[in-house]
């Protein structure tokens, strides 16, 4: 976003920048009919300009306004100005309390108690006002001059989220170091979510690290989904057990497992840090037993199909953007059996009747095992499961999911058949279809594995499978990002438009929106048709907030547009991101993005000498980015720089990789050269 220093709001004079996040810009304004200063939390200009983005806006920003708790940073007013939208709230000189952890490492057992019990307090007052916070983390928790802590940016996640029509559960708005499971599937949230991240900051204080790190945010997020959680022990080996319960539960995977009011937790909390917290003879709880994968009993001829810890959804994640968490750390393990001793599943009866408490045993140790990594025990649970009852469908579900990940293709292609052929005979179509589309990965990834398969071929085992008439409609949506994967936008594309209109499913709706406008926007920024670019591109960044590559190509948009503040800005963005990911290149390219736009912005003012230097400094960042020596050749050849011409254009003919503009204008330049 552009600076806004010295703008009026309203009743607002803009004074300084205080801060930018992934969804909105702080400044410090004065108001003079207060005689006071306040924090001016302004949203990117794009969104004041969806009339019914405006109107929930409003409708959000009032009923916040309207919560009173001493723990919430008060609002004192909200609106519309100048094309941006805009809410004003109190001023805070202190700072964010990631920054207070920072300078008063280690905390006491009190303080972290008071810490928590402000903020529990606070959500627990808005979650019975009907309001969900959605993006609970340190830095939406300011510290005043006093040390107490005020809750801040209630809602504002939801005004975003409805204004780009995904929800912020499909993993696409908010935070992944403090997402709760749900979120990152993509399913509903509520309260519950908000406690799970106050988990996650409670974990923190009482260790001095997040839970789950990894190289991006993706992988955070998937470890969120099915990693076991790291005893906070591990870190804290003086931690009393009973904090460390309420931290485990608090945390818990299901949500139905965690405190049902944070409230609750704050109870729970201050209980255990009040009393004595070794009891003899007491078990520290596992993760496993604070969420037990349940069997659900049968009251119909089978028992409901059960979601596999890596359904579709994060299937997709680690199978295409190469997260292989599992199959990292099995390969190479020596398998037995695929049925356990089963019959023919052409034969074998569906289950019918309450679940034997000893399958429901064998399969929730066999879960404890699989989210521990013991893959080769959790297998041995599963056919162990079969062998005493061999017609509940998804137990043949799971323990193919298993023979997959262990890349025991064959076997796990004829465990989902098995589950197949038992759900329908008991007419279960969900569990039927799960296994027909799960079936179908499995042999995907075969090929691929065991041939230097092409995308076309890869292609015809989701195309063969769509034919038949239990494939699931999540398929069409794995095509897609093979397609994507691949290189193949067109098709992809096609898929992912399909996708759109076609699956009722929140994170398959959210990742589908953001790929068509990845995907058009650098259509038109191709063909430089940079208006379409900047409106696809935004949206894109509105999707993926958390993406850098969205940022530097609506950088590169907005240069098209000669648009060069907004260029820099989203620059700016673009390095920010990447710094988080800690991503180098990206940073590089940001950096780089940066200096074409000003040399782009002194060539069109006709300082040519200072344009080919901004040129020579990208491209000493980025020397593989074939158009910069398109660029600078140009240029030479204005200043009548000749060699130098000649020279920038060869490079550019030689580094195009066949990209039908640039080696157009290269050679054309070259012909008029010689």
């Amino acid at each position: 976003m552009e600076d806004l220093t010295g703008r009026q709001f309203g009743p607002y004079q803009v004074v300084a920048p205080l801060g930018e996040g992934g969804m909105a810009a702080v400044y410090k304004a004065y108001q003079p009919s207060m005689d006071r200063y306040v924090a001016l939390k302004i949203l990117p200009r794009h969104f004041a300009q969806d009339p019914e983005f405006v109107q929930r806006f409003t409708r959000e920003a009032r009923l916040i306004a309207n919560l009173q708790h001493p723990h919430i940073l008060p609002v004192h007013d909200f609106g519309e100005s100048d094309g941006y939208t805009y809410m004003a709230m109190r001023f805070i000189r202190g700072g964010e309390l990631s920054q207070w952890i920072e300078a008063n490492r280690p905390l006491s057992l009190a303080q972290v108690r008071r810490i928590i019990t402000q903020i529990g307090d606070a959500l627990d007052y808005a979650h019975g006002q009907g309001v969900v916070h959605r993006d609970v983390k340190p830095s939406n928790v300011l510290i005043d001059e006093r040390g107490n802590c005020l809750l801040t940016d209630f809602g504002l996640a939801k005004m975003v989220e409805t204004s780009v029509k995904i929800t912020r559960t499909g993993g696409i708005l908010g935070t992944p170091a403090y997402m709760s499971p749900e979120q990152g599937l993509g399913q509903g949230i509520d309260h519950r979510s908000d406690i799970y991240a106050l988990g996650i900051i409670l974990y923190e204080m009482v260790t001095g690290r997040p839970p789950y790190q990894a190289e991006t945010p993706m992988a955070v997020m998937i470890k969120h989904i099915q990693s076991p959680l790291p005893p906070p022990h591990q870190y804290n080996p003086d931690l009393p057990e009973d904090v460390e319960r309420v931290i485990l539960k608090s945390l818990a995977k299901e949500k139905d497992d965690r405190y049902a009011t944070a409230g609750d937790m704050v109870q729970a909390l201050q209980q255990a840090t009040e009393q004595p917290t070794v009891a003899m003879g007491t078990a520290r709880p596992t993760v496993a037993a604070i969420r037990p994968p349940q069997i659900q009993e049968a009251e119909t001829a089978v028992p409901p199909p059960q979601p596999a810890p890596s359904s579709p959804r994060q299937r997709r994640a680690w199978l295409y953007a190469g997260i292989a968490v599992l199959l990292a750390a099995v390969g190479g393990f020596i398998l037995l059996g695929v049925f356990g001793g089963a019959d023919d599943p052409a034969d074998i009866e569906p289950f019918i009747g309450d679940t034997p408490p000893e399958i429901e045993a064998i399969v929730e140790e066999a879960y404890t095992n699989w989210d521990n990594g013991n893959f080769e025990e959790a297998l041995a649970g599963f056919e162990d499961a079969i062998d005493i009852e061999p017609g509940i469908a998804f137990l043949h579900c799971q323990h193919a999911e298993l023979l997959d990940n262990l890349g025991e293709f064959d076997a796990a292609i004829e465990s989902y058949d098995a589950c197949r052929q038992i759900a329908e005979n008991a007419g279960d179509e969900e569990t039927a279809s799960y296994a027909v589309g799960s079936s179908a990965i499995t042999q995907m990834r075969q090929l691929a594995d065991e041939e230097d398969a092409d995308l076309e071929t890869l292609r015809a085992v989701y195309d063969e499978t769509l034919t038949d008439p239990l494939a699931p409609d999540w398929l069409i949506c794995e095509r897609g990002e093979l397609s994507l994967g691949y290189g193949d936008n067109e098709t992809a594309l096609a898929d992912f438009e399909r996708c759109l209109n076609s699956v009722e499913d929140d994170y398959w709706r959210a990742r589908s929106e953001a790929v068509i406008n990845m995907i058009l926007g650098q259509q038109a920024l191709f063909n430089e048709d940079y208006p379409a670019a900047v409106a696809h591109l935004e949206r894109w960044t509105v999707l993926d907030p958390d993406g850098s590559w969205a940022f530097c190509s609506l950088g590169d948009a907005y240069v098209g547009l000669k648009a060069f503040p907004d260029a820099h800005g989203a620059f700016d963005q673009c390095f920010e991101v990447a710094k988080r990911n800690d991503d180098p290149d990206m940073q590089k390219q940001a950096e780089s993005g940066h200096l074409y736009a000003s040399a782009e912005e002194a060539w069109r003012n006709g300082a040519l000498e200072e344009a080919v230097d901004g040129f020579t400094q990208a491209i000493e960042l980025t020397p593989d980015s074939a158009w910069l020596y398109c660029s600078r050749g140009e240029i030479s050849r204005k200043l009548e720089w000749l060699d130098d011409a000649r020279a920038n254009f060869q490079e550019c003919l030689d580094r195009a990789e066949g990209d039908p503009n640039l080696t157009e204008w290269a050679m054309l330049a070259l012909d008029e050269l010689r």
